[in-house]
């Protein structure tokens, strides 16, 4: 179904008001087509409250939810699957530690590969390279990854997932469980006809 209204969750905390500052300014090509709703810091309960009633036609995109306005703390991932099961709309990721949580899944940026790259120039650092001498490097671009149970859950068709996206979860279909045994015991079957027709 057509997306009309758009939910952007976050945390309190300056980081997350300035993120959501960048997102408003990269959502404002869709203004006027689409609905948007910016929810920083609400109090969990409060939030979980408004999830649950959301319209017909909504979204949710969760970011990162590390403190609320009243300075309660929290680990985002953790929180993930308590925002999946308020929610009355899908719900959308900025993380690749929140696949698997119940989001349908986006364009996901993984710490992994930043903090293998921050190591190794932590190292040449140690070992004596001037700072200064280190050209600054781009992070790895975000990857599109979606979940398929999600998609089955919310009738997403898999033609509106984009060709380049990764789909996880993919549950196998009978031929592809079963298909090394069918092979297996179609030769065995073919072995012992041709055994009797030698035999005859």
């Amino acid at each position: 179904e057509d997306v009309l209204h758009v939910f952007y969750i976050g945390g309190g905390a300056s980081g997350e008001i300035a993120r959501r500052s960048i997102a408003q300014n990269e959502f404002r090509p869709y203004m006027g087509r689409l609905d948007f709703t910016y929810i920083n810091g609400l109090p969990l309960p409060q939030l979980l409250n408004r999830l649950s009633g959301l319209p017909p036609h909504s979204v949710v995109i969760y970011t990162t939810f590390f403190k609320d306005n009243e300075g309660n703390t929290f680990v985002t991932a953790n929180l993930a699957p308590v925002i999946v099961a308020a929610s009355n709309a899908p719900v959308y990721g900025t993380l690749q530690g929140v696949l698997g949580s119940g989001i349908v899944g986006g364009s996901l940026f993984d710490f992994g590969p930043q903090t293998h790259a921050a190591a190794e120039l932590g190292l040449k650092i140690l070992r004596g390279t001037p700072a200064t001498s280190l050209a600054v490097q781009e992070g790895p671009p975000n990857k599109v990854v979606v979940d398929w149970r999600q998609l089955k859950r919310w009738s997403i068709p898999e033609s509106n997932v984009p060709t380049t996206a990764t789909i996880m979860f993919r549950e196998l279909t009978l031929w592809e469980r079963y298909r090394d045994y069918v092979w297996i015991a179609g030769g065995v079957l073919i072995g012992q006809t041709l055994l009797l027709m030698r035999s005859e």
